[in-house]
């Protein structure tokens, strides 16, 4: 009798399959499948299944998986299959904590190198902001906002933490809201001129502390949903 191949919930690029070798491709996709919530907590990740999946060997995706664990995205227990880590409620309010205060720092390190251009750009974003847009709209431009507000800090270390916790954070923004994120477009958007004033008037230690805020109130925001979700089960798989 044949072995039934396993089907995984991934997308597979004509590009990778061309090139049979690629362990950066098959990080962001299952790093994004983890955040997506395709991936749910608790799945076991095959490695024969996963190689088999993407039609490559064995290699890269041993490489792709001690990557997701390094970033604490996959559990990395010995002798056990790799397995998508669930968070606690408590995690989750950790990671905005660290938010606030990395982004705080990446502001506060932005501001004396961002220049006239950069602040007519994020003065446009925040001007589109006001404009009705849809809630995945908004969430695209908010994201954009906040690359572009820090981008001039040259901080790559604190630009990947930075990055990793919002993907980490947004994964449950999605479960617990039914996958529509938190909405409070016209609060945050007064948050992000108040954040712009501050640059303008070239003032690091009171955008820093601006930031910090402004994460924290999406923190709030995510306990609220939390405590209103329609079920309480368990966050994280057995």
């Amino acid at each position: 009798m044949s072995k039934k191949k396993t089907v995984l919930p991934l997308p597979v690029s004509e590009e990778l399959q061309r090139r049979r070798t690629a362990p950066d491709y098959i990080v962001s996709v299952l790093r994004d499948a983890i955040y997506e919530g395709s991936l749910a907590d608790g799945a076991i990740l095959n490695q024969v299944a996963v190689a088999e999946h993407f039609g490559v060997s064995r290699v890269p995706v041993r490489e792709a998986m001690r990557q997701l664990q390094a970033e604490g995205l996959l559990s990395a227990e010995a002798h056990r299959r790799p397995m998508v880590r669930g968070l606690t409620l408590e995690r989750v309010l950790e990671i905005f904590d660290l938010r606030a205060m990395i982004e705080g720092y990446l502001v506060e390190k932005a501001i004396p190198l961002t220049d006239d251009k950069a602040i007519e750009r994020l003065e446009a974003m925040v001007a589109r902001m006001h404009e009705p847009l849809d809630h995945n709209q908004w969430l695209s431009l908010n994201a954009e906002f906040h690359q572009a507000l820090y981008e001039p800090s040259d901080a790559v270390t604190a630009l990947e933490l930075a990055g990793q916790l919002r993907g980490r954070a947004e994964r449950y923004l999605r479960l617990w809201s039914a996958g529509q994120g938190v909405n409070r477009n016209a609060e945050a958007t007064r948050e992000h001129e108040r954040i712009l004033d501050y640059v303008r008037n070239h003032d690091p230690a009171a955008a820093r502390r601006e930031v910090e805020q402004h994460v924290l109130h999406t923190r709030d925001e995510v306990v609220r949903m939390y405590r209103s979700r329609p079920t309480a089960g368990p966050l994280t798989a057995p």
